[in-house]
């Protein structure tokens, strides 16, 4: 025989409101853990073997108190099909990495798995009701209290690092952290109004947990961050004022931090995004913070109309048959692959001068989108040492073009670099004595540049062009004295002392006279000597313009320009499939932007995908490029890429059930269901929604999901569990009245 719902409600349990509360207040820890590992450069595993455990006691401890297993078995079933053709669709494909693919995906899987096991909770013991929002109020509060930490012992990672603004507070994932603060200060509102709302210490409560809430939001100071904190504190006053279950007074209150946050933030409309301080966040005055990102914006603005001023340059002089036949209608193999029009003659690099020397061979490379900036002010820094590792990356890229071998696909592994390290090792681009990571991070020397360089292309792509004899300082022995020998009779520029007859072999090379000796190799117009010798006869191709339309000019033209903003896409997937992507637009702000980049990427990813990846998707290793992630940055876009139509269609679903309750009890009866408990969860609800549309740090992240699945516990057990007084309209505001006088 069923037990009764009041038998169901029964406290049979009575540890687990308990377990809740813990469960709740783990999740910030985790974070924290995961920050210091990443910081400390610490494997993963023990953050995610506890959230994983935590997993799946939850879905058994869940099965076995449950009276309706069956929805269990249901959940079982429909989850153990889709992961069957999640693996098959990646296999179809090239399965690149299975156990990153599935960790992400048992993230994914918390949501639904967490929810069925926090209602069986409120069915078991319907004080886990209160356990839930006694644990997101607690959480919130070791939030607060690693801000406070963070911020005083300067050890803070900043919202915005780049420009050293922002607290974070010990978070891995800022977007994550706001999502999870925005969705918890509506909660820690609501509850303390609903216990503590008579006496004058219940006054101050509040006060103080309102201003937690709303405080966190304010100096973690994302855009969404902002606008969630309007949100809650207006939305919460209006909650006040209809449902009637607080006093007045508190939605005074709120509306007066309304108020104040708007005007703080009204005047800086079009800075929102940043918060205050650079050495005290807290404290540092706005103007500081609206002056640096005026500047970048500035230098972002100059950068992006020099280079096309300079396309547009390049094109009015013509283009060759060579850039026509590699870029628009095909790209050939060879040392044809890295044509270009006449070389540019200056960067968009910030801080490279035009007059520098190293000018025209960084813009060559940038252009064709074998270099980058090193950040947003699109520095270059040529004067620093280049990395092993980033010297390899490049390495990579030009054997492949010079090739026409395509090897996307990534490999396994904890750092960014670890796929190029493996196409390296494939292709023999290993420098000798680079063993491990340690290895990888030291500086390249002048001896292994040139052996990179040289093993790049085939030997007949270095032909003797001058008459060199051996530099002072190598001999036979010398490491790489061949390929040193080879490159200087090349013609490549390879600097030296001047006045010295030296190579200076085991000396660091600079990023600058990399790239230098780089273009040189691959556009053998840049070899010339530089060090007084006499070169000999060099017969150099001619380019021919014969042909060459207006129409080719401006593909030309498109060419330099989406090379350099979009470097990454076109080198994977070809200029005719970016510019068909981005309609062939010449807008700046388009080009720049990181969330359309990465987008349009995925977009192109699947179309080039089998036809089941689009129905359950693909794994998140094809995300990346040239160390690069292009993880969109939108949870309902990133759940169809990673889990196609299949993935979303389910998920919407799930989502939907409880839009369903939550809308069918609205609008049934409005004046029973809408309380304070329901006004809260709605903003909770919103805020959820619009993190996740704007940011991915919502549905595919475990410590965001926590939170949500209690979201949705608590709109399970407030539209179908919960059972409220059948009292005349009149009758209820009396009551209420009388239980809130003070």
């Amino acid at each position: 025989m069923k037990k009764s719902l009041a038998e169901r409600c029964n406290p049979a349990h009575p540890h687990l409101p308990i377990i809740l509360v813990a469960l709740f207040c783990l999740q910030p820890i985790l974070d924290i853990l995961s920050y210091w590992q990443d910081a400390l450069g610490i494997s993963f595993s023990l953050s995610f073997v506890p959230r994983t455990l935590v997993l799946i006691f939850l879905f058994f401890g869940g099965f076995a108190l449950s009276d309706r297993k069956k929805y269990y078995w249901i959940l079982v079933a429909v989850l153990g099909v889709f992961f069957a053709g999640h693996t098959y669709a990646n296999i179809t494909n090239g399965y690149i990495s299975p156990v990153e693919d599935t960790s992400n995906l048992i993230r994914v899987l918390q949501l639904p798995i967490t929810t069925f096991a926090m209602i069986t909770c409120l069915r078991c013991n319907e004080r886990s009701y209160d356990a839930i929002w006694r644990g997101i109020l607690y959480s919130l509060i070791i939030l607060a209290i690693t801000f406070v930490i963070s911020t005083t012992t300067k050890t803070d990672p900043m919202t915005y690092p780049d420009q050293g603004v922002g607290v974070r507070g010990y978070s891995f994932w800022a977007n994550a952290q706001s999502a999870i603060l925005s969705l918890s200060a509506p909660m820690a509102i609501g509850w303390v109004l609903k216990k503590h709302h008579k006496t004058l210490l219940d006054t101050v409560l509040v006060f103080a947990v309102i201003v937690v809430s709303l405080g966190t939001l304010y100096v973690h100071g994302t855009r969404l961050s902002y606008a969630c904190m309007l949100m809650t504190s207006l939305g919460m006053a209006l909650v006040i004022f209809i449902s009637g279950e607080a006093p007045k007074r508190f939605g005074v209150i709120l509306l007066a931090f309304t108020a104040a946050g708007i005007a703080v933030l009204l005047p800086w409309s079009s800075w929102l995004g940043q918060t205050t301080g650079s050495d005290n966040p807290s404290t540092a005055p706005v103007e500081q913070n609206q002056e640096k990102v005026a500047q970048t914006t500035k230098v972002k603005e100059r950068a992006s109309q020099r280079l096309y001023k300079l396309g547009e340059a390049q094109m009015k002089n013509g283009v060759s048959s060579i850039l026509i036949n590699a870029h628009i209608v095909e790209r050939p193999t060879g040392i044809d692959a890295f044509a270009l029009p006449a070389p540019l003659t200056t960067s968009a690099f910030t801080d490279v001068s035009p007059d520098d020397w190293r000018t025209k061979y960084l813009a060559y490379c940038q252009t064709l989108g074998l270099i980058g900036g090193i950040d947003s002010t699109y520095c270059f820094a040529p004067d620093a040492d280049m990395p092993i590792v980033q010297a390899i990356c490049i390495a990579d890229n030009v054997y492949e073009r010079y090739t026409g071998k395509k090897e996307y696909q990534g490999y396994a592994g904890d750092s960014w670099y670890a796929g190029y390290v493996k196409r390296a090792e494939a292709y023999g681009l290993i420098p000798e004595g680079v063993e491990n990571d340690d290895d990888l991070q030291q500086p390249l020397t002048r001896g292994q540049a040139a052996w990179l360089i040289y093993n790049m292309m085939d030997e007949k792509e270095y032909p003797k062009t001058h008459d060199i004899d051996m530099p002072a300082d190598i001999s036979e022995n010398t490491p790489y004295a061949n390929e040193i020998i080879t490159l200087l009779q090349a013609g490549l520029i390879v600097r030296t002392y001047p006045g010295q007859n030296n190579y200076e072999p085991d000396a660091a090379i600079s990023r600058g006279d990399f790239v230098t000796m780089l273009a040189s190799a691959i556009n053998p117009s840049f070899r010339i000597c530089d060090r007084g010798y006499t070169p000999l006869a060099v017969n150099m191709p001619e380019f021919d313009l014969s042909g060459v339309t207006e129409e080719m000019w401006k593909d030309g033209c498109m060419n330099l320009v989406y090379g350099h903003y979009l470097s990454g896409l076109v080198g994977r997937f070809g200029l005719h499939a970016v510019l068909d992507a981005y309609d062939y637009t010449l807008d700046i702000q388009t080009l720049i932007s990181e969330r359309e980049w990465k987008l349009q990427y995925c977009y192109l990813l699947m179309d080039e995908s089998t036809p089941i990846s689009r129905l359950f998707g693909m794994e998140v290793s094809r995300m990346f490029y040239q160390g690069l992630s292009y993880d969109v940055e939108n949870d309902f876009h990133g759940i169809y890429f990673l889990y196609g139509w299949v993935g979303l269609g389910l998920l919407l679903a799930f989502l939907g059930y409880f839009a369903f309750l939550l809308l069918k009890a609205i609008f049934t009866n409005f004046k029973r269901y809408f309380t304070l408990e329901m006004g809260s969860v709605c903003i909770a609800l919103v805020a959820s929604l619009v993190h996740a549309y704007f940011t991915c740090g919502v549905l595919r992240r475990a410590n965001t999901l926590f939170y949500c699945a209690g979201l949705l516990a608590v709109v399970y057990y407030l539209t179908v569990m919960k059972q409220y007084p059948d009292k005349p309209k009149k009758a209820m505001k009396k009551e209420r009245r009388e239980k809130n006088a003070v």
